[in-house]
């Protein structure tokens, strides 16, 4: 597996949705921490 950071940005411009559970996945200890948020957002 290669990190996303290294595909070109061609790679997803046909990407309309980012599917993915939230429980200890994207949050620590039952809170979404401000930089994940931001990573989201944008």
């Amino acid at each position: 597996m290669k990190p996303l950071g290294n595909a070109h940005s061609e790679t997803f411009r046909a990407v309309q949705f980012v599917l993915t559970d939230m429980d200890e996945t994207l949050t620590y200890k039952g809170k979404l921490a401000a930089a994940t948020y931001q990573a989201l957002e944008q």
